[in-house]
């Protein structure tokens, strides 16, 4: 049985997300995922939603600069497409200078973090309040 995956218009995935013109803009000349969706025909999944309201998280609520963290970035909007949008309660995304990851919350341990690492929660009401 295949289903198919809801697609958001450019204009939309910013409003849904709320990011500006300008930080799409910007992040997409650091984060190849979404320098392969330019234009006003790109289409964005669910999961990329969650990508950029977390990636705004980090630039614009804490002041990351996203060429700090763009190819963490990246690896995190690889990451949740991989994932089924259900899939991602109960998940926190871990991104460090070097990478990014999802793990279930039962399974994160600070053991886990070797290096300085923002933890972000993947719910969809945390990331859409």
């Amino acid at each position: 049985m295949a289903f198919t995956t809801i697609q958001f218009t450019q204009e939309q995935a910013r409003d849904i997300a709320e990011v500006s013109s300008g930080d799409l803009r910007a992040w997409r000349k650091v984060v190849q995922y979404l320098a392969e969706k330019p234009g006003k025909a790109a289409r964005f999944t669910f999961a990329d939603l969650v990508g950029l309201i977390i990636t705004s998280e980090l630039t614009n609520r804490f002041g990351v600069r996203i060429s700090d963290i763009g190819s963490s970035v990246d690896r995190l909007f690889h990451e949740l497409a991989d994932a089924r949008p259900a899939h991602l309660e109960g998940f926190v995304a871990l991104i460090d200078p070097a990478s990014a990851r999802l793990l279930a919350v039962g399974d994160f341990s600070a053991q886990q973090i070797t290096v300085s690492t923002l933890v972000v929660p993947c719910d969809p009401p945390a990331i859409l309040s």
